[in-house]
């Protein structure tokens, strides 16, 4: 509706000119304080997360990623309600897993592990991301997994201390969870070979 232009100044956030080609994800933090961006190089397997200051317009490097090919990009960045943790994808070892970041830097705490992958819920975008809700207040994270089976896509429920993993769905095939506002419940879709989707209503423990 009007007001000043800000502009953020990336190359001299970057500290120079040719490691920024794309700007490939814009959002904003939780509470709308900042803008959160996500830059790839033009190989794009060099990719970083910035913190900008809505007000002053200072840029801040929250996470920086790099491999010797390719990097792929996914709609699991998600931050928690008081904007200093987020949780954020790496396909390191192979295997795609969630990982729980400090926004001021810090080493990361894996929430899951292991010889399986990470699904997207799937749906009519493309590349809806892994998680289906957090519980910041509760400490846990609803997802959708490749596991036990690569052929499977199961919901778990998993704690933001990495723990232990909880399987929330029942039965072998493909499922997603579409939470409620509130949290309190999620509509399951279930399918399988010969069986077509089906939607059930569950409390947000899987009952």
């Amino acid at each position: 509706g009007g007001g000043e232009t800000r502009w953020i100044d990336l190359d001299k956030a970057a500290g120079d000119r040719t490691s920024i080609e794309y700007i490939a994800r814009c959002a904003w933090l939780p509470d709308s304080r900042a803008a959160v961006l996500q830059t790839l190089n033009r190989a794009q397997n060099h990719l970083r997360v910035w913190i900008v200051d809505r007000s002053g317009g200072d840029v801040r490097l929250a996470l920086e990623e790099t491999s010797p090919t390719y990097i792929n990009l996914h709609r699991d960045l998600h931050f928690l309600p008081d904007g200093e943790r987020f949780l954020w994808v790496y396909e390191r070892g192979g295997y795609r897993h969630l990982y729980l970041h400090a926004a001021k830097g810090g080493p990361a705490v894996s929430l899951t592990s292991g010889e399986w992958v990470l699904r997207s819920a799937g749906g009519a975008e493309p590349y809806l991301g892994s998680v289906a809700w957090i519980d910041a207040p509760g400490g846990q994270v609803l997802l959708h997994a490749a596991s036990p089976s690569p052929l499977e896509t199961q919901v778990f429920r998993v704690p933001l201390d990495g723990k232990a993993m909880v399987r929330v769905s029942e039965g072998g095939g493909t499922h997603s969870a579409t939470v409620s506002p509130g949290g309190r419940f999620f509509v399951g879709e279930y399918s399988r070979s010969g069986v077509p989707p089906r939607l059930t209503l569950h409390r947000i423990d899987g009952s």
